[in-house]
């Protein structure tokens, strides 16, 4: 089983696209604010870029990159109306900006708005032919409104763009349309732990600690060396650091209680068994493929909604179902794995639409791995890891 690290993923996958900066000199004060705020949305902390973009506009209300920059913060964090007030008034500054249109028909889509996001991304388009990230978004939102053969005329104009030298979209579409041309694959929960029950034991006692916040036990569970990043961060000092588990709010809970008890397989290393949580990264029924991230709906009866809400009807049901995330159009509340939002997802049967973030495990998330360390179980990798098939 191939092992690559979700961060340099993330690295090949996201790609903030902003606009050139508006003709207009800017104060240095909104400048320095613009700058400050993208470095946060930068990190993926939108939350903490919308002050400091909110004074930026405030500073020099002509200046639309903060403008821009400011509603895609927003539209991440599901301020959806807010964020479409704001994309307007840049599109007012700059009317013929084909980024502008971009962002704008982004959020439009995120709002479930799909014919006016197709509208949008016309535009841009319009503006710019050579514009991938723009005709993915239309693809999608095409497939949304159920135009199956408009959604599908798109990747012949993104190869003319490819051939061109444009940059790699963020999302592989010719994936994407492979994808939804065949029967869909569940992706069944299983657990092997069973066949050692010292492991059992062990996992229900971490399990419990976890729930009861209980910091010490979790502590003490880890193997002094524990490995927490590709980059060679380990040890117990930087797993406080990182994690703050004497916190009874810190995220470490829920990436730790969703990898306990979301099932694992055994898997050889070497001379030594070891066992790794949780099952979803074990098996996967799809070959990976660039960048595209795939992800299982876990549960039966997964509501998939038209847009974020649940007072929405839904447009089907999904169970166990491998499905295709749209990252690029999706909610986060907070910067941290137990992050609670909206993946915006496409399944195979080419519907799209929106899945509470809790519901779904991505191909990058928090695994836990266990092996016996002199004589005793311990937890001795804890990161997160974009795992491919066939271990």
């Amino acid at each position: 089983m191939l092992l690559i690290p979700a961060r340099l993923l993330l690295l090949i996958v996201f790609v903030l696209t902003v606009i050139p900066c508006s003709s207009a000199a800017q104060s240095p004060l909104a400048s320095n604010l613009f700058k400050r705020g993208n470095e946060f949305a930068a990190a993926s902390k939108y939350d903490e870029a919308i002050p400091y973009l909110e004074e930026a506009t405030r500073q020099a209300t002509r200046f639309t990159q903060a403008w821009v920059q400011l509603g895609y913060c927003l539209a991440r964090v599901g301020k959806i109306e807010h964020s479409l007030r704001v994309l307007r008034r840049a599109a007012d500054l700059e009317p013929e900006s084909p980024e502008v249109h971009f962002h704008l028909a982004d959020a439009l889509a995120l709002s479930g708005q799909n014919r006016e996001a197709i509208a949008s991304y016309t535009e841009a388009l319009r503006l710019k032919p050579d514009f991938p990230d723009a005709r993915i978004g239309l693809g999608l939102a095409l497939l949304a409104v159920g135009d199956r053969q408009s959604a599908r005329r798109q990747q012949l104009l993104l190869e003319v763009s490819e051939n061109k030298g444009d940059r790699y979209p963020a999302l592989n579409y010719r994936v994407l349309l492979n994808f939804i041309s065949k029967p869909g694959r569940k992706h069944r929960p299983f657990d092997e732990a069973g066949k050692n029950p010292s492991l059992v034991a062990f996992r229900a006692r971490l399990l419990r600690a976890v729930r009861e916040r209980n910091a010490a036990f979790v502590l003490s569970a880890l193997d002094k060396d524990v490995i927490l990043g590709a980059d060679g961060t380990s040890g117990i000092d930087e797993f406080k650091k990182i994690w703050s588990p004497y916190k009874r709010d810190s995220p470490v809970w829920q990436a730790m209680g969703r990898a306990l008890s979301g099932g694992g397989a055994w898997l050889a290393y070497g001379r030594e068994n070891v066992f790794i949580a949780p099952y979803v990264f074990h098996r996967f029924p799809y070959e990976m493929s660039g960048s595209t991230v795939y992800a299982v709906v876990l549960g039966d009866g997964i509501k998939l909604y038209p847009r974020p809400d649940v007072g929405s009807v839904p447009i089907t049901t999904l169970s166990y179902d491998v499905v295709i995330l749209d990252s690029e159009r999706s909610i986060y509340r907070q910067e941290t794995a137990a992050r609670e939002g909206w993946y915006r997802v496409v399944t195979a049967a080419g519907n799209v639409g929106f899945v509470r973030s809790p519901q779904v495990s991505t191909s990058s998330a928090y695994y836990m791995k266990f092996k016996k360390v002199k004589g005793f179980w311990r937890v001795t990798d804890f990161d997160e890891y974009y795992l491919a098939p066939g271990g």
